[in-house]
């Protein structure tokens, strides 16, 4: 599995809660697969209601790196 870190773009020091609801993000993407969870699930996983689109864009990074032609087996 392709480390987050490396294409995270949220500073840890500036919102930590941020980059963690994007790591989430990418690691339900890179667990389980392409299917998006339904929205209740994505509200389990983060802390707060606005972090629900900062989850989804950790959700797309992932998406983008496992279906981009580089990442192909």
């Amino acid at each position: 599995m392709s480390d987050w870190r490396n294409y995270c773009s949220i500073d840890e020091g500036q919102r930590p809660a941020a980059r963690e609801a994007w790591r989430k993000g990418w690691t339900c993407r890179m667990r389980r697969g392409p299917d998006i969870p339904s929205r209740e699930t994505i509200q389990q996983m983060v802390a707060r209601p606005e972090l629900e689109s900062v989850w989804l864009q950790g959700y797309g990074a992932a998406h983008r790196r496992e279906t981009s032609p580089s990442s192909r087996r």
